[in-house]
């Protein structure tokens, strides 16, 4: 009879003392939760138990119990190794002595000698006797944690817990349901279903177990809710877990500076209907007239999606210090990722894809990109070449004339294909206008007309020269 990972795991878990519990560098809020709940569910069970968080608990978390247990990095814990290197030299024998202020140490070689270069220090994280690794798609993205500890992870067995349908399957055992909603989720299964462990289950570990799924879910309004999710969150709060505690500082406490960040990726918000896409941007510019920083921004390039109906992407372009990281999201579970890493390179995310450009700020990339990201689409909808970006701001903001950057060698002269060209039929597609009612809208699926053809209400000035030849001869001018 095979043994389902869930069983192996949980027998690795019962055999184990010292457990380190980590997540990726780049922390998101559903492996934070399966953090602080793996901590708090191992505790119980008698284990010693290391949990690193390499950022520290992002601020709306630490409402969360045993935010104040973890550690950024493993520190000083374990032993001072010296290592010296025999790939030239074989040693002979080795022995010590200990003096009031010192303890040296002897090598002989058999043959040659040893020198300096040969040897090396590192401080030993300890013995583990189990690693958990929580929402990560491989270990590189650990970081530095395992960048310094690469002993621990080669020698160490691996549990590997996700839903990321990225994940690479690097553990010895691997706890991997891309059909899941989050590694809260699949987490909160693995305790429920083994009895010796269900009973350790309360209102405090389910807290948190629901915290990791209402914000990988985004409180159930994304696509990836689904009936499991749904019942694993009522039979949570059956538990005792605290939604209205939950709601209250993962969505609803937001500072003045994020608050201000969030006005600034807004007024800069943009939408082209006919390409499925809406973007923004937030510049160094911006941080400093919010008086905010990146890390202020917290996770609005999901809720994009929710502010523009019948989009496909979200893209939002945040400027650091020396970098730009582009935030791709998209509600659409048929659109390949893979696909999108293939052209821009980056890591798969949940619903999405992150793109980081060194030493280039925003004016140098989004022109580059939205050209790409056009052509993309204009593949994966069947739209004609001779279609431009269709740009239809949300509030009027001045032009920026993007740099060329090393996203593709392309020769054109971008500013050239986001003139206003004519779609191919009017009318087009446009996002809700504030005269469409959605009595209006289920008049016209009744009526067999084609989604995606309601009128936009427009005045034209004929005296506006920005406004296009092809928008003047086919709609109505002021007046008439």
């Amino acid at each position: 009879m095979e043994i389902s990972p869930k069983d192996q795991a949980a027998a690795f878990i019962r055999r184990a003392n010292k457990i380190l519990c980590v997540t990726q560098e780049k922390t998101q809020g559903d492996g934070i939760c399966s953090l602080l709940a793996a901590q708090m569910f191992l505790t119980r069970l008698g284990k010693e138990v290391f949990t690193i968080v390499p950022h520290g608990i992002e601020k709306p978390f630490k409402f969360l119990p045993g935010s104040d247990n973890t550690q950024t990095d493993l520190g000083d814990n374990g032993d001072f190794v010296i290592s010296i290197s025999t790939k030239s030299t074989e040693v002979e024998r080795v022995k010590y002595t200990i003096e009031d202020e010192s303890v040296d140490i002897l090598v002989t070689p058999k043959t040659g000698h040893f020198s300096s270069s040969d040897v090396n220090f590192r401080q030993s994280a300890g013995n583990f006797d189990l690693v958990l690794v929580f929402d990560s798609p491989n270990l590189e993205s650990l970081g530095f944690l395992f960048e310094n500890h690469v002993e621990i992870f080669s020698t160490v067995p691996i549990i590997n817990v996700s839903a990321n349908p990225a994940n690479e399957y690097f553990g010895k055992i691997n706890i991997v349901e891309p059909q899941k909603s989050s590694t809260s989720e699949i987490l909160f299964d693995f305790i429920r279903e083994n009895d010796s462990f269900a009973s350790l289950l309360d209102e405090k570990l389910a807290t948190i177990l629901l915290s990791g799924i209402i914000e990988s879910t985004g409180s159930f309004l994304e696509n990836s809710t689904t009936a499991h999710s749904l019942e694993a969150a009522s039979r949570l709060q059956n538990l005792g877990a605290n939604q209205s505690d939950i709601i209250e500082n993962i969505f609803k406490k937001k500072s003045l500076k994020t608050l201000k960040s969030w006005g600034r990726v807004l007024g800069n918000l943009q939408v082209d209907p006919v390409h499925k896409i809406t973007w923004s941007n937030v510049s160094k510019a911006d941080f400093e007239i919010s008086e905010s920083v990146p890390e202020d921004i917290e996770n609005i390039s999901g809720n994009l999606l929710r502010f523009v109906q019948n989009i496909d992407l979200a893209v939002l372009l945040i400027e650091y210090p020396e970098r730009t990281v582009i935030q791709m999201r998209s509600a659409n579970l048929g659109l390949n990722f893979a696909e999108l890493r293939a052209i821009f390179g980056g890591e798969i995310v949940k619903n999405g894809l992150n793109i980081e450009v060194p030493k280039k700020n925003v004016a140098e990339i989004e022109g580059d990109f939205l050209r790409l990201l056009l052509k993309f689409q204009k593949k994966r909808l069947g739209i004609s070449e001779d279609i431009g970006l269709q740009k239809v701001e949300l509030m009027p903001k001045e032009e920026v004339s993007p740099k060329q950057t090393n996203f593709a060698q392309v020769s054109e002269d971008f500013s050239k294909s986001v003139k206003p060209t004519p779609p191919s039929q009017i009318p087009f597609i446009a996002p809700f206008q504030p005269h469409e009612s959605v009595e209006k809208v289920e008049k016209e699926k009744n009526e067999n007309i084609p989604p995606g053809t309601r009128s936009a209400e427009v005045m034209i000035d004929p005296n506006n020269s920005e406004i296009p030849d092809w928008l003047k001869k086919n709609l109505p001018k002021m007046g008439e």
